[in-house]
C-alpha cells in the first residue's frame, strides 16, 4: 500500500503540488494540497490500494479510514458558539466544544493511525 502511496504522490499533479509545496507554505495550503491529494488518491487509486490490502485486516481498516479521513472536512467550528466561546475564554473559563467537532476530531485522528499502519509515508499534516 505504501508504494501505492509513493508513486501517487509522485505521478499525479496533486501529489507534486503537495511533494513541491514551498518550505515556507502556511498551514492552511499544506492541509489544502495534501487533501486535493488525498481525494484523488481515493478516487483514482482506491482499486490498487484494496487490491494491495488483499485479505489482511489492519490493511483493509486503512483503505476504509481512507473514505473518513477524506469525509472528516475539517469545517466544522470547534464551538458551536463561538461568540461565547470567546466570553468564556476572556473569564478563564474553559468553553464547551461542538461535539461534532470532538467526533470529527476523533474521526481522522483514528483514520490517520491506521493510514499510517499501513502507510508509512503518510505524512502528518496540520
Amino acid at each position: 500500500m505504501d508504494a501505492v502511496l509513493v508513486e501517487a504522490l509522485a505521478q499525479t499533479p496533486e501529489g507534486q503540488a503537495f511533494t513541491s509545496r514551498p518550505q515556507d507554505a502556511t498551514a492552511d495550503q499544506t492541509r489544502a494540497a495534501w487533501g486535493s491529494f488525498t481525494q484523488v488518491l481515493a478516487t483514482d487509486y482506491l482499486a490498487r490500494l484494496q487490491a494491495a490490502a488483499g485479505d489482511e485486516a489492519t490493511a483493509s481498516s486503512a483503505v476504509t479510514a481512507l473514505t473518513t479521513y477524506n469525509s472528516a472536512s475539517g469545517q466544522v467550528p470547534e464551538f458551536q458558539d463561538e461568540a461565547q466561546a470567546e466570553k468564556d475564554i476572556k473569564l478563564g473559563r474553559t468553553p464547551t466544544p461542538n461535539p461534532e467537532y470532538t467526533q470529527d476530531v476523533e474521526a481522522l485522528t483514528s483514520a490517520h493511525l491506521e493510514l499510517s499502519q499501513c502507510m508509512p509515508h503518510w505524512p502528518v499534516v496540520f
